[in-house]
């Protein structure tokens, strides 16, 4: 039971006022490759690990945003993943700005995407167990609001 504990995702938000809720049992991914949801009224987010990894050779984890109930991924908000506390990982910043490396673009729209996928670059540092942690900012948007979002992600990986 512990070793699927440790390869479970956990996503963990928090919304704007700073209440944190987990992702429920049945939406958790039971093994490093897979992926997991996190779910919210304007948007939701999935994980996926990018391995195989390997020590001192950059991979990534891919974070995916997808817009809901009429928003659309803000393609001007600096979109950011502050590492805090990862294990077993070598970060390239304190705080990295992240670009969409592919996005979906909103049906009938020729400009705003309702998904973006976005490159986490991750060094890892040793073999076996090691885990990204840390802060996704990103803003999803109508045409009358915007929302900023800090969102607290965990993905634990495996090297090689």
């Amino acid at each position: 039971m512990t070793h699927a504990l440790l390869l479970t995702l956990v996503i963990l938000a928090a919304d704007g006022a700073g209440d944190a809720a987990s992702v429920p049992a049945g939406d958790r991914a039971q093994s490093p490759g897979s992926t997991s949801p996190l779910e919210a009224d304007n948007y939701a987010i999935r994980l996926a690990a990018k391995g195989p990894y390997s020590v001192g050779r950059q991979g990534a984890v891919i974070v995916t945003v997808n817009a809901r109930k009429g928003f659309h991924v803000n393609a001007g908000f600096p979109v950011t993943f502050k590492p805090e506390g990862s294990v077993g990982l070598e970060l390239a910043a304190q705080r990295l700005k992240v670009t969409a490396d592919r996005k979906t673009l909103c049906e009938g729209s020729t400009e705003d995407a309702c998904a973006a996928e976005y490159s986490v670059p991750v060094t890892p540092a040793r073999r076996g167990s090691v885990k990204l942690a840390g802060t996704f900012s990103f803003s999803v948007c109508t045409s009358r609001t915007c929302v900023i979002k800090k969102v607290q992600i965990a993905l634990p990986l495996q090297v090689d």
